[in-house]
């Protein structure tokens, strides 16, 4: 049984099934299906102090959705919400400072299928995740970590060859 590396970046980082070698990867990049889901719970975030003072607790407000706003489709990854516009569209930009065309704080839930060849343990690296994420293959929960800067892992035991549904 080999160990094979599943990399996954949720944002602007391509998708990828990573064995140990390069000729046997299995790109995930293309089309998801994501549901955002709104939270009316107000959230902590600690923010680190970067040398500027003590670090802080900063409160923060989830998105709530307008009507108009897209909350569900298909999604092609590599990609941002943003750039595929899901969330509230952003009518007033913030002054002084870079804004997005569509927003979106909250729960973000991908899904799609993958197959593999053969049965072994996977690695999985979700990159650029704002900051919790949890994996479920096949509708069993693999994991879930919290992390701003870090790559989250996981490690998919003994994983069978064949079709699989994967949500992140």
């Amino acid at each position: 049984m080999g160990k094979r590396i599943l990399k996954l970046g949720l944002f602007c980082i391509a998708f990828a099934l990573i064995a140990c070698q390069p000729q046997n990867e299995i790109s995930l990049e293309g089309k998801w299906f994501v549901s955002l889901k709104e939270s009316t719970k107000k959230d902590t975030l600690l923010v680190p102090n970067r040398g500027l003072g003590p670090t802080q607790n900063v409160m923060y407000s989830p998105t709530i959705l307008t009507e108009d706003a897209k909350r569900e489709g298909e999604i092609s990854l590599p990609a941002t919400l943003d750039e595929a516009g899901f969330g509230n569209k952003v009518i007033e930009p913030f002054l002084g400072c870079l804004s997005r065309k569509y927003q979106f704080i909250g729960e973000a839930t991908y899904t799609r299928t993958f197959r593999t060849n053969e049965t072994c343990d996977w690695e999985l690296t979700l990159e650029r995740v704002l900051w919790k994420s949890t994996v479920r293959i096949d509708g069993k929960e693999i994991g879930s970590q919290e992390s701003l800067a870090t790559p989250h892992r996981f490690v998919v035991k003994n994983l069978e060859s064949g079709k699989h549904t994967i949500e992140i």
